[in-house]
């Protein structure tokens, strides 16, 4: 009777292998026949642009093979400026045949997003105030902090000089976990650059006060936010710097690196999709800069108008 057991045990996983592999087969197949191209040369994508922290599994293919079709026809089929597209034969695309793929991932993309995300405006953070003292983390929150702004007009005002940024006005830049220690939910403020802590201290600036429910939370490129929220992600220089990304209404991600001007393209000047997947070196030239190299997470950020975020 035993042996028969065995024996009727190692047929199922036998037939359950079977299934796997046809299951597999049919996958691949599947997204052969969509991109037209050999699954080989994703992998080959995947493995030239050194993301090393990131797992491939079969569903991020075809985010992978969409991020490259984007970047690489931006200036030939995008039509939007600023998140309003252009008149294009009556419709926001390019519609030519060369651009169909482009479009599809285009659309593919913004399936994952709510419809509440900010609009892309770099102009609306040029005042050289607000410019000189918000860092990534306000723009990745979208807040203008009005006590930073007053705390920069002081200075300015009594150096008559508004008009222009101030390198003292740069030190009131707001940093991860301030708020949260400040009101009590962290025992001290830290300077600790890894992602964990990173994930812990933007939790507690962005938690309620009473109940510490979360109002940022991690999710995934691929998953869509709650209702009256939209995506950001947080990247690291392994425990030196933090830098954040915040998704717009035209499907691309921007950024503010420190006090400089706000902008949505890589450290390759290329557009950004997915910034898991987008050049985050940018210590190549004079040895200066910051080489984010560590990929953290995504996370969902509520729309201003629905929950108040906190940068400090």
């Amino acid at each position: 009777m035993n042996y028969l057991i065995i024996i009727s045990y190692d047929i199922i996983m036998v037939f359950k292998k079977k299934i796997h592999k046809r299951t597999w087969k049919r996958e691949r197949k599947r997204i052969k026949s969509k991109f037209k191209k050999n699954i080989k040369d994703v992998m080959d994508y995947y493995k030239n642009n050194n993301n090393k922290n990131i797992k491939l599994k079969n569903s991020d293919e075809i985010i992978i093979k969409c991020n490259d079709i984007l970047v690489k026809n931006e200036k030939k089929c995008n039509k939007f400026k600023n998140g309003k597209p252009k008149k294009y034969k009556g419709k926001a695309f390019n519609n030519s045949k060369e651009c169909d793929k482009y479009n599809k991932c285009k659309e593919h993309f913004g399936t994952y997003m709510t419809g509440h995300e900010p609009k892309y405006n770099p102009d609306l953070w040029a005042d050289p105030i607000i410019e000189g003292t918000h860092n990534c983390y306000a723009y990745f929150l979208n807040d203008h902090i009005p006590k930073l702004k007053t705390k920069c007009t002081h200075i300015c005002k009594r150096k008559n000089r508004c008009k222009h940024k101030l390198n003292e006005c740069g030190d009131f830049k707001p940093q991860p976990g301030d708020y949260a220690a400040n009101v009590g939910l962290l025992k001290k403020p830290n300077r600790i650059y890894t992602c964990p802590e990173m994930i812990h201290k933007i939790s507690k600036d962005n938690s309620d006060i009473k109940t510490k429910k979360k109002y940022i939370f991690k999710t995934k490129f691929s998953q869509k936010c709650p209702n009256k929220y939209y995506k950001g992600a947080v990247v690291i220089e392994p425990n030196k710097t933090y830098h954040f990304y915040r998704q717009d209404n035209n499907v691309r991600y921007s950024h503010k690196q420190g006090t400089l001007r706000v902008t949505n393209v890589d450290a390759s000047r290329k557009p950004i999709y997915a910034p898991h997947l987008s050049d985050r070196n940018y210590n190549k030239n004079k040895g200066k800069g910051i080489n984010y190299t560590k990929f953290c997470n995504y996370l969902c950020v509520p729309k201003n108008s629905y929950i108040k975020t906190n940068a400090i």
